[in-house]
């Protein structure tokens, strides 16, 4: 409910910032329309004068700003993480477990002649762990493209290369520690993601007594003092702070105490009212978006923090793993499959 001239004006101003097409035409999108309904509740409904309006909404361009660098960091992360898994013989996260090679397919008796053992053999292999196939709602034996291989890699290991049955069963206990630790690697990925999402658009990111104390936070200044430095009355300051303009400490004993960054603040709403002539009204606007651009900076960048030292962890974990081909042991065992010949046939399940 604005003129298009009024836009052209804010545009200007600076107040927002609408895309172009290819052929110079502006184009707004959904947060230019909510940029546009808070100037207009600015202006109408609060009174606040351009100069206030300009102030906020530069503060809300900066927290934007700061929420699409905080969603690139995470989408680097994450290329990072799957970069760095990639480098470690783990499969990428397209192959999670919603991968059809991980989907049980085959019964029992398919899965032999897709291998060329005997069923008995393939249930051997369960006993000792090798595979682990899963079951139908009877009770089936239904095994997947992923067991499938993991078979024709027992067969290679017995056959081609006399790799006797204790050192098949390391080598198989090493790719299956493997392929569990991808499925929790690919499960806490998901969570980190739904809960940092979860978190950025509801701006519910963590305490800031999280965060690593700034000295310029720490209050040091009793009333009187931090008065004195803005060049202010006692009483003005406790009705900035009645208005929640500031935020300053306590003692033990209940005094209030200033922080450098309280001092900051209040230099600062004394520019807004006596140079910028902005109302009260737009001042409680400006410091409320200036808190929560602090904040939001101070917290995000503790999360980003918090997500690189995880991803250095794990990437510790994955390299102390042994590796699978100097786990398999001397070959000392036969070259045929040791149980092929051993089991009567048997009907399929």
């Amino acid at each position: 409910d604005m003129h298009p001239q009024t836009l052209r004006l804010y545009e200007r101003k600076n107040l927002i910032r609408p895309g172009r097409s290819s052929g110079k035409t502006r184009l707004y999108s959904e947060r230019d329309i909510d940029h546009l309904r808070e100037i207009r509740r600015l202006t109408q409904e609060l009174g606040v004068n351009l100069a206030g309006v300009e102030e906020v909404m530069r503060l809300q361009h900066e927290l934007d700003d700061i929420q699409d660098e905080f969603e690139a960091d995470i989408k680097r992360l994450e290329g990072e993480i799957r970069a760095r898994a990639q480098t470690h013989a783990l499969p990428s996260s397209q192959d999670a477990v919603t991968d059809p090679r991980d989907r049980p397919v085959y019964v029992i008796s398919i899965a032999a002649e897709l291998v060329d053992m005997h069923p008995q053999t393939l249930r051997l292999y369960e006993r000792k762990n090798l595979i682990r196939p899963g079951r139908s709602s009877g009770k089936t034996r239904l095994y997947s493209e992923r067991d499938i291989d993991h078979l024709r890699e027992i067969r290679r290991l017995t056959q081609e290369l006399g790799v006797n049955l204790a050192g098949v069963e390391e080598v198989m206990r090493l790719q299956h520690e493997l392929d569990d630790i991808q499925d929790e690697f690919e499960a806490d990925i998901k969570r980190l993601e739904g809960e940092i999402r979860a978190r950025a658009q509801t701006h519910a990111l963590p305490s800031s007594q999280d965060a690593v104390t700034d000295p310029r936070d720490r209050p040091v200044y009793v009333i009187s003092i931090a008065a004195e430095l803005v060049d202010m009355h006692p009483q003005t300051l406790r009705l900035y702070e009645r208005k929640n303009l500031i935020r300053p400490g306590r003692s033990s004993g209940k005094t209030r105490l200033y922080s450098e960054r309280d001092i900051d603040h209040l230099r600062e709403i004394r520019r807004f009212t006596q140079e910028l002539g902005v109302n009260l009204a737009g001042v409680e606007e400006i410091m409320r978006l200036r808190f929560q651009l602090e904040g939001t900076r101070a917290r995000l960048e503790y999360r980003i923090g918090d997500i690189q030292q995880d991803i250095q962890g794990r990437m510790t974990r994955w390299r102390e793993l042994p590796s699978s081909e100097t786990s398999s042991g001397p070959s000392i065992g036969s070259a045929a499959d040791p149980d092929a010949s051993t089991f009567p046939e048997s009907s399929p399940e």
